[in-house]
């Protein structure tokens, strides 16, 4: 009978020990999705810093931004395709293989960029 009671004690320690944990892992999940989406932004942010650091300083800025602009529509990253489309003469120029960034777009199943 004392042997069951502490059993059942333990049981219910257990229960609420695994119970806290769940909780804190849940905890854990949301905040480490905030960080990956903040990442995110800070690497477009860094990105669109970098091409108007480029397009003022360097001839061959043209060739850098559409660059970004064609990896930025690879990886669906409207805001920085918006934002270096404004920074060349010819947004649908190709780069040196011949692939545009609306290619990669289409590629790459981005649909809001495409349009």
């Amino acid at each position: 009978m004392y042997r069951n009671k502490l059993s059942l004690q333990q049981d219910a320690r257990l229960h609420l020990q695994r119970d806290a944990l769940q909780k804190r892992q849940a905890e854990l999940q949301s905040v480490d999705q905030r960080i990956l989406e903040l990442q995110g932004r800070l690497n477009k942010k860094r990105s669109s810093h970098v091409i108007l650091n480029h397009s003022n300083s360097n001839n061959n800025a043209g060739n850098h931004v559409r660059s970004v602009s064609s990896n930025a529509s690879l990886e669906g990253e409207l805001e920085l395709v918006k934002i270096t489309a404004s920074q060349v003469s010819n947004p649908s120029a190709a780069n040196d293989e011949g692939i545009t960034a609306l290619h990669n777009a289409i590629c790459a199943g981005h649909v809001e960029i495409v349009k």
